[in-house]
């Protein structure tokens, strides 16, 4: 029983230390800021009425701290135990390998891009639709209601 659990342990310690390998790859890190400087972006570009416009830098650099700040608890408490939580050993052997591909390390490197495009979409045609049909909805529920 004491080999099992051995055993056990090891594999366990040499998954994670495989899931630590593939945040190298990934640099969850990196991607993240680079999505959140996405974001940041966008938020400047359709402004926000919410914050002045000189107060808006000061705001930025206290989003950015905070996101930092994010990002290192995310990455290093709960993104490791969350790897491990949904993929097999195998599976975390197999993304290392794709990872270190061409094709992955393009993916890697336009990911965040890709995320920004779709920001882009969804802030400029859908959300506007959205808010629509929202608004649409709760007037209609709102309407006095007719007695017969």
């Amino acid at each position: 029983i004491s080999c099992l659990l051995f055993n056990g342990i090891i594999s366990a310690q040499t998954k994670k230390d495989d899931i630590k390998e593939l945040f190298t790859l990934l640099d969850p890190g990196q991607m993240i800021d680079k999505i959140f400087e996405n974001m940041i972006d966008v938020f400047k570009h359709h402004g926000n009425t919410q914050i002045r416009q000189v107060d808006q830098e000061e705001f930025v650099a206290y989003l950015t701290d905070e996101v930092k700040s994010m990002t290192n608890n995310l990455i290093n408490e709960h993104m490791l135990n969350i790897y491990d939580k949904y993929f097999t050993h195998d599976e975390i052997k197999e993304m290392i390998a794709f990872y270190q591909t061409p094709t992955g390390k393009k993916m890697i490197s336009t990911m965040p891009d890709i995320q920004k495009d779709i920001m882009t979409i969804m802030m400029n045609r859908h959300i506007p639709e959205f808010q629509e049909k929202i608004q649409k909805k709760m007037e209609e529920l709102n309407r006095p209601e007719e007695f017969e």
